[in-house]
């Protein structure tokens, strides 16, 4: 499978990208309903355009080059655009894929002005047949295979064909099939006029005289003649009948990528590696739509869930789990034998009616904790703000019933005893999936990176705390989601042995997979090349290996300063915080307070 960037939208639906971001340029793009699927290829553009996912579980493909159109798909389609098609922005082509039907636009086209294509009509028409009325105008798909040039003003109808090496003349209407390559079709309905040719995509404006004659005649050359049977990816594509949409759809990707790469059409469901990446679907389900969610877990002597997944006792409520994460629900209480789930908008943590605890604070999905040390009479220059991303909780705690526990939370709980004054302490719960998501966006809550930015920015912004006296921190997960935000917000950092690459971890450790992208290295390095010039320390030590040899695979260090404890002693992930307490307190005191020096 090609390498893509996953982009996830609400509702499931989602964006494989195999530039590492998007080019949606000037253009609108609005999934409407569900399970949905967007696929750029290398180089391409999508600009000056309109493309509507009006309904569910469609696939929209579109190859290398500029696209610029009006794409209108409603329930289970694909539209597939090839590679290197030329698309006149000057009146965009419009492509209606409707009734679940399927439209194939080939590589090397040429598409003229105010192009229309649709695969239905847009009403019903019915013709007397005995004592009822049957449907006359039933919906087909359309195919338009390796170049072919349509003129201006063409229409192409339901259940058309158009075959290689083939010219649509302008102000034809196309209706039927055409199998004949090298043809001329002109009319309405268009019929075959000239046979026998060849055409080429040159601009022929602004010709000399010497062009037109070196171009008065041509031998086209094999390649350009060899042509692609399109019918036979087709077949592939619906050979198989798969009602379960992540299987499907990850079938269907891995013929449209044959047919993009002009490999053998011929694929077995087991040839599909589109379905870890699609799998998050799989784990949704509209039955899980209570706000609480009661397991019996009478027969595991008093275990919770959340431990049972964890330690793998048993598949079938390992596979519940994650259907519950699936759909937002967060493990919080343990009645006995009875694990209780809620969604994660309707939680509310019992630490919040702790008088120890009153200003934990929710702020629509978020959960944190603020502390001051100093006196609100201080300038705005010298307020400081440290945001504090939980680590991985401690072996005694990881099964706990409370979330905020079994988050990690909180980090260095003291640390405001050692820090400079008139600094703002803001402790954010990694408040997503089983024990969190390392503050990092996912499959069922991809806003949670948002939130994270919206709120240090709100928060600064009101206590009138400057951008470059805000430093960020963490440990473990907590310093992958430090290092991340760090290079979205521009932030100053002190992340102590973050995890790059979650894969280290065996059999799914943090209960990761399904729901992001485990090695996060082509992320980190896109955001390294953006990143501002601010101070960013990764705390780490070389006899812990495993972690140690992810960062040998990040660009741009001038980005980043590496601090190696070089501890023999205390040589273990967990522990690199505790071993290098005095160093990370230097250098977080260092950050938030400019006249300090090292």
């Amino acid at each position: 499978m090609p390498k893509y960037q996953i982009f996830y939208k609400e509702n499931r639906n989602i964006i494989l990208s195999e530039d590492d971001t998007p080019k949606i340029i000037e253009s609108s793009l609005k999934f409407m309903g569900e399970n949905n699927i967007l696929v750029l290829k290398k180089g391409a553009i999508i600009k000056e355009s309109e493309l509507i996912f009006h309904k569910s579980n469609s696939i929209i493909y579109i190859g290398k080059g500029t696209f610029t159109a009006k794409v209108s798909i409603f329930n289970d389609s694909i539209a597939y655009f090839g590679g290197s098609t030329f698309y006149n922005p000057v009146g965009r082509a419009y492509f209606k894929i409707a009734e679940h039907q399927q439209l194939f636009i080939g590589d090397n086209g040429l598409i003229s002005t105010n192009v229309s294509i649709e695969t239905n009509d847009a009403h019903l028409l019915f013709t007397e047949e005995g004592n009822t009325f049957k449907r006359k105008n039933m919906a087909g798909s359309i195919v338009i295979e390796d170049h072919v040039w349509l003129g201006r003003n063409v229409s192409v109808n339901k259940g058309s064909y158009i075959a290689f090496n083939s010219v649509v003349s302008a102000n034809s209407m196309v209706n039927k099939v055409s199998r004949e390559s090298g043809v001329v079709l002109a009319g309405t309905p268009a019929k075959i006029v000239q046979k026998n040719i060849f055409w080429r995509g040159n601009e022929t404006n602004w010709y000399q005289e010497t062009d037109t004659e070196s171009w008065s005649t041509y031998e086209p050359t094999k390649e350009e003649l060899t042509r692609v049977d399109y019918r036979q990816y087709i077949e592939s594509i619906n050979q198989v009948d798969l009602a379960h949409f992540p299987e499907k759809a990850a079938f269907q990707l891995t013929v449209l990528d044959r047919l993009y790469r002009k490999e053998n059409p011929s694929v077995k469901i087991k040839d599909s590696d589109y379905l870890e990446n699609l799998s998050y679907t799989v784990f949704y389900d509209k039955k899980f739509d209570a706000r609480e969610y009661r397991v019996d877990l009478s027969r595991f002597n008093g275990k919770n869930i959340h431990e049972i997944a964890y330690e793998r006792l048993d598949e079938e409520i390992c596979l519940l789990y994650k259907h519950l994460l699936a759909n937002s629900y967060v493990f919080h209480k343990q009645e006995k034998t009875t694990s209780i789930l809620s969604k994660r908008w309707v939680y509310t943590p019992v630490e919040l009616d702790k008088e120890n605890a009153t200003s934990v604070k929710k702020r629509g999905n978020l959960l944190y904790f603020t502390e001051y040390l100093g006196s609100k009479k201080t300038a705005a220059k010298d307020k400081k703000l440290l945001v504090i991303f939980s680590s991985n909780p401690s072996e005694q705690e990881k099964y706990n019933e409370s979330m905020l526990i079994r988050s990690g939370f909180p980090t260095f709980p003291d640390i405001k005893r050692s820090l400079t004054k008139d600094t703002y302490i803001i402790r954010i719960v990694d408040f997503n999936l089983s024990s969190g998501s390392f503050y990092l966006n996912t499959a069922n809550f991809v806003s949670f990176e948002q939130n994270i930015q919206e709120l240090i920015k709100t928060f600064a912004d009101y206590h009138s705390v400057p951008n470059n006296n805000i430093v960020l921190f963490g440990a473990s997960k907590g310093a992958t989601g430090a290092l991340i935000h760090s290079l979205i917000g521009g932030y100053k950092l002190v992340a102590v042995d973050p995890i790059i690459d979650d894969r280290i971890y065996p059999n799914d450790g943090h209960l990761q997979k399904s729901f992001r992208k485990l090695d996060l290295t082509p992320r980190v390095n896109s955001l390294l090349s953006q990143a501002n010039h601010v101070k960013r320390y990764i705390v780490n030590n070389h006899h812990v290996n495993y972690t140690y040899k992810q960062y040998a695979k990040l660009n741009k260090k001038e980005n980043l300063i590496f601090y190696d404890t070089a501890d023999e002693v205390d040589n273990r992930h967990p522990v690199i915080l505790k071993s290098a307490i005095p160093e990370v307190l230097a250098m977080l005191n260092v950050l938030l307070n400019e006249r300090l020096h090292l």
